[in-house]
């Protein structure tokens, strides 16, 4: 996986991390989450999605603004 950046808000550290959503549905939650103010992003779909479930936030907690799409 991809190296996160620190937090936007307060400069902690953050995890990623995935769950199923719902037992026993097939929907999953991957959200990154920072350690010390609890700010997080997220994605839910299906757990045959998870790697890219997951891609997508980490992407989009590494965006920052001013960064070019």
């Amino acid at each position: 996986m991809s190296e996160l950046k620190p937090c936007p808000f307060c400069g902690g550290k953050a995890d990623w991390h995935c769950f199923q959503l719902d037992y026993p549905t097939s929907q999953v939650r991957a959200y990154v989450q920072c350690n010390a103010c609890d700010a997080e992003i997220y994605r839910d779909g299906r757990v045959d999605d998870t790697k890219k479930l997951l891609r997508e936030a980490i992407t989009a907690w590494n965006r920052r603004a001013g960064d070019d799409e």
